[in-house]
């Protein structure tokens, strides 16, 4: 099975992706394994909190010559009296973007393979008569698409476009959370001879936490953590 090299240009900020001699004459059958060196990296993080006594914290990175992507996420809440509240939930992104071409018009099946690990934690302190709680939560998902850069097409491998591979709660003591797993995605598309495509697969997670009104001090927590020795390893990305 033949292996293929990717690579970047960049200009300022803006990242622009070109495919090389080698992939865009390539067969449609290919596979690309690390390094990525022709893929961009995806790397974002957002965060939203109010209130008082919150605190957060949003990493993302991602790494072409490994296939590496990293998330880690915290987050903490209080509400010190009755009448205050605090809300913490930072967000991440982390992946690739593969650049690639057909040289048949035909359906094509795509599959990426991600290796994931992780830890993630939650805890809150208790709920009121009217089921009102102060809690710590949590997502994780890996996501696939394909994008035709010629006509601005995008295929998903759903609905969703994503696979959930981690949720967690938790509105009491604290409560720990782990796992590995080998994901795989995979989504088919008629792909045209000559367009521009790429491979667009990355993590996805968020952890909040929330102290809402209730009847004195409350608190709560979340953290995803999935950088090292934790992390999202992008083994393989097939085009069949």
């Amino acid at each position: 099975m033949p292996r293929w090299s990717l690579g970047v240009v960049a200009l300022g900020a803006i990242l622009i992706l070109v495919a090389s001699t080698a992939s865009a004459s390539s067969p449609a059958n290919r596979t690309f394994t690390p390094p990525y060196v022709t893929a961009s990296t995806i790397a974002h993080q957002w965060s939203n909190s109010t209130g008082v006594g919150r605190t957060l914290v949003s990493t993302a990175t991602a790494n072409r010559s490994t296939g590496i992507a990293a998330l880690n996420l915290s987050a903490s809440a209080a509400s010190l009296y009755s009448s205050q509240v605090g809300t913490a939930s930072p967000t991440a992104a982390s992946g690739f973007q593969v650049p690639f071409h057909v040289s048949t018009n035909r359906t094509h099946t795509i599959t990426v393979n991600w290796t994931l690990s992780w830890n993630s934690s939650a805890s809150g302190s208790g709920c009121n008569a009217a089921g009102r709680c102060s809690e710590g939560n949590g997502q994780g998902r890996v996501y696939l698409l394909v994008i035709d850069r010629t006509n601005h097409t995008t295929y998903v491998s759903g609905p969703p476009a994503y696979k959930l591979f981690v949720s967690f709660y938790s509105s009491r003591a604290m409560t720990f959370s782990s796992g590995r797993l080998d994901l795989s995605l995979t989504l088919k598309a008629y792909l045209v001879s000559g367009h521009s495509y790429i491979v667009k697969t990355y993590l996805w997670a968020f952890a909040a936490a929330s102290a809402p009104h209730l009847s004195g001090a409350h608190s709560a927590t979340a953290t995803f953590d999935m950088a090292a020795p934790y992390g999202g390893a992008l083994n393989w990305v097939s085009i069949r």
